[in-house]
C-alpha cells in the first residue's frame, strides 16, 4: 500500500525532487515498476511531475487516492517494505 501512497503524493505535491532526493529508484516499486518508471521518464524528460490526468491517460486503472502522511512516514516505510 505505502508504493500506492507514495506515487500518489508526488503526482499530488507536483515534487519532482521527491526520488532523487531520498535516492529512490525502480526497485522500491515491485508493484508499480510501470508507473513509477512512466514518473521519472516524464520527470527527466520535461523537469516536472505530469499531471494527475496524463498519467491517467498511460495508467486508467491506478487507483487515485489522497494521501496525508508526511514524507517521512512514506519513506521510513517504503524503505522497510524494500
Amino acid at each position: 500500500m505505502v508504493q500506492l501512497q507514495v506515487l500518489n503524493k508526488v503526482l499530488q505535491n507536483k515534487n519532482a525532487t521527491f526520488f532523487s532526493y531520498n535516492n529512490i529508484t525502480y526497485e522500491y516499486f515491485s508493484d508499480y515498476e510501470k508507473e513509477f518508471n512512466f514518473i521519472k521518464e516524464h520527470i527527466d524528460s520535461y523537469g516536472n511531475v505530469p499531471d494527475v490526468l496524463t498519467f491517467k491517460n498511460k495508467f486508467e486503472n491506478f487507483p487515485i487516492i489522497e494521501v496525508s502522511e508526511s514524507d517521512d512516514f512514506l519513506l521510513g516505510e517504503l524503505y522497510k517494505e524494500h
